[in-house]
């Protein structure tokens, strides 16, 4: 939450999800939430974070103010990625199930209102709030479906790479970039056209991705342990930083540039 400087990290084994105090780097709090829970989606008007519980196909609505579980939303089957969008205050859920799609739910009612469906497998989401456009990563049909957030109806299937897992948006250049996992590649994919204008070549089974906005760079998590760095503006990476472990996911504070 670029707002509060808190960061928020899913724990899938243990059912809870970490606060981090970015002033400090130090784990201020530790909130219990449903089985599994696998990715966060923040919206910084209103201070409510959502986690979704693949295990319970469910989505977890936290108080950011508390740091206590205010609602329970059931979903669509293994729900994996989510996003915000900040103009509407919908949140779109990625159910990995091809018979559930996408759940759209009301940030006020705390309702799904709606599901899109989508085959292939959706995993990732991002959502341009300046468009009102959603991207949808389908990992076996190897595609990103783009939703129109007005009609809730699909507008484009643009291809990409093989195993599509993490998608992220650039607003102000209405740029979309996607981890290919199995095709150790990101494809940047134009808003405009919804066409794939490059593909950039990156580490070893590229599977999460966040962008600056603010710097117009692409930071894209690899299982070798790294995370490259990508210049939107030439599409070339530009270094590779090396982190310990297995890394998973990533974020970006475009306040404060800082990398998570």
């Amino acid at each position: 939450n670029p707002t509060t400087n808190l960061i928020y990290v899913p724990n899938a084994s243990n059912n809870t999800v970490s606060v981090i105090n970015g002033a400090t780097n130090v784990v201020s709090a530790t909130i219990g939430v449903g089985g599994g829970p696998n990715a966060v989606s923040i919206n910084s008007l209103t201070n409510l974070v959502y986690v979704t519980n693949a295990n319970d196909s469910t989505v977890s609505v936290i108080n950011g103010v508390t740091n206590l579980v205010s609602a329970t939303i059931p979903v669509g089957s293994y729900p994996a990625g989510l996003a915000v969008n900040l103009g509407t205050n919908l949140i779109y859920v990625a159910n990995t199930s091809n018979s559930t799609g996408v759940s759209i739910i009301d940030g006020r009612s705390n309702l799904v209102t709606a599901t899109v469906p989508i085959a292939g497998n959706p995993t990732g989401v991002a959502v341009n709030s300046k468009t009102n456009v959603i991207y949808v990563s389908n990992v076996s049909a190897n595609s990103v479906t783009v939703i129109s957030g007005t009609s809730n109806l699909v507008s484009a299937t643009s291809p990409v790479g093989s195993y599509p897992t993490g998608v992220a948006v650039n607003p102000g250049t209405n740029t979309s970039y996607v981890a290919n996992t199995r095709g150790n590649t990101v494809s940047v994919v134009s808003g405009t056209t919804n066409l794939v204008t490059a593909t950039i070549p990156v580490a070893t089974y590229p599977s999460a991705i966040a962008v600056n906005p603010q710097t117009n760079l692409i930071y894209v998590v690899s299982s070798d342990g790294t995370v490259s760095v990508i210049n939107g503006a030439t599409n070339l990476v530009t270094a590779t930083v090396p982190v310990p472990g297995f890394p998973t996911g990533i974020a970006v504070n475009s306040k404060t540039n800082t990398i998570y």
